[in-house]
């Protein structure tokens, strides 16, 4: 349990990093993905298939760790995008949290393990 405590630590550690300074509120995610230009959408695309396929390696890894059930079929990094998107909008007072943080809970909600 405490290794992957640590890992999904580490996980946050590194997308909180300073590579991505631009990102550190959802609102600002949102921004991103709703903006019109090529360079904001294929940014905010990147982001959601990141996040999706680190949560897919570590949830597969360790399953104790699995808090959303994604479907068998996956899902694609624009559906993320729509998710988090609505998710975002439907809880403005939390636009101020971490963008990773609320890409986790919208997928948390939108695909709740039973």
């Amino acid at each position: 349990m405490k290794l992957v405590i640590t890992i999904f630590a580490l996980f946050l550690v590194l997308l909180s990093s300073n590579c991505y300074p631009a990102m550190q509120r959802a609102e600002e995610l949102v921004w991103s993905c709703t903006d019109e230009t090529p360079s904001s959408r294929v940014f905010c695309m990147a982001y959601m298939a990141g996040m999706l396929d680190a949560y897919t390696v570590i949830s597969g890894l360790y399953p104790q760790a699995k808090f959303a059930c994604i479907p068998e079929t996956g899902i694609s990094g624009e559906q993320v995008m729509n998710i988090f998107i609505k998710w975002v909008k439907d809880h403005p007072e939390k636009q101020h949290i971490p963008a990773r943080t609320i890409v986790l809970l919208s997928l948390r909600d939108a695909f709740p393990c039973k």
